[in-house]
């Protein structure tokens, strides 16, 4: 019997997402869909030299790691239930836009809150 995995294994891992919970796995898995658990933050959104380009909802990853959210304008629902809050988003992780971005964006499918019953 092989140790190699079959057919099904492989399907099965393409079908779970990577978990993502810091920089390292922002960078391991930028083009990927991955759940990444975070903190839903408004912030000022800044590109490397500094020239803000606006203030709105972010998420913190626990080491700090900011990724914006595509679509950058949230719904002000969405910002009010989840302001503060850990969070899980299912998404598709993308590169910063450009080099004076240090700030990876994740295209989000969908949200969840975290701890709550």
């Amino acid at each position: 019997m092989s140790d190699r995995p079959g057919p099904l294994d492989r399907a099965t891992n393409a079908a779970s997402p990577a978990r993502v919970l810091d920089r390292a796995g922002v960078v391991a898995n930028l083009g990927e869909r991955v759940r990444i658990l975070g903190r839903y933050e408004s912030r000022e959104f800044a590109d490397l030299l500094g020239h803000v380009w606006f203030h709105g909802p972010m998420l913190a990853l626990a080491d700090g790691t900011l990724l914006f959210f595509e679509p950058a304008e949230r719904d002000s629902d969405e910002v009010l239930k989840h302001e503060g809050r850990e969070v899980e988003i299912l998404g598709l992780l993308k590169p910063p836009p450009a080099p004076s971005f240090d700030v990876a964006s994740v295209e989000v499918e969908s949200m969840t809150l975290i701890g709550v019953d």
